[in-house]
């Protein structure tokens, strides 16, 4: 069986997404079943693992959800993300590569552990809500040399409720090697 994204989070997600679903209590339910679509088809969900696609039995205690109308898919994968970069979002806009990373790289040196779990925190929100289950985050400011600082960014994932593939990152050329 496929490993399915935290119930909790997913649950929150689509509440927030579809504020009228009644889903936030499937993360307390033994097994639950989404069910919904043109034929009559379920996905059984138990501990947060996909246990059953199609045609399954009822369990003594299932949870129900009608999903009908709405659309019930594999979560997405994001393979390539810089979270830090949320914090200066909204700057150096209309810029090529270069000139973009001369103005922010600065401003980038000096953010701190806590504000980048901030920008993690805000990034991986964005990336669940839009349907994303997993990140890989290619992390290479290490402020003051302060290794915490991925820690900080495994656990704004934990807060989030999404899986985290967090990666040392590296340059080999400066500004003036172009």
């Amino acid at each position: 069986p496929a490993q399915a994204p935290d119930l909790a989070a997913w649950a929150a997600m689509r509440h927030a997404l579809w504020p009228d679903a009644d889903v936030r209590a499937l993360a307390d339910e033994a097994r639950a079943m989404l069910e919904g679509g043109r034929e009559a088809a379920f996905i059984a969900v138990r501990d947060g693992v996909i246990e059953a696609v199609g045609t399954v039995a009822a369990e003594p205690g299932d949870r129900v959800v009608d999903c009908d109308g709405d659309l019930v898919t594999a979560g997405f994968v994001n393979t390539h993300h810089h979270l830090y970069q949320w914090a200066t979002r909204g700057r150096a806009v209309g810029c090529n590569l270069f000139d973009w990373l001369v103005e922010l790289y600065p401003v980038w040196g000096r953010l701190s552990v806590e504000e980048i779990h901030a920008a993690a925190l805000r990034g991986l929100q964005e990336l669940a809500r839009s349907g994303c289950t997993t990140a890989a985050d290619h992390h290479y400011l290490v402020p003051r040399g302060d290794d915490s600082v991925f820690d900080a960014i495994a656990e704004a994932a934990r807060e989030v409720g999404i899986r985290l593939v967090l990666s040392r990152g590296s340059m080999d050329l400066g500004e003036r090697d172009g």
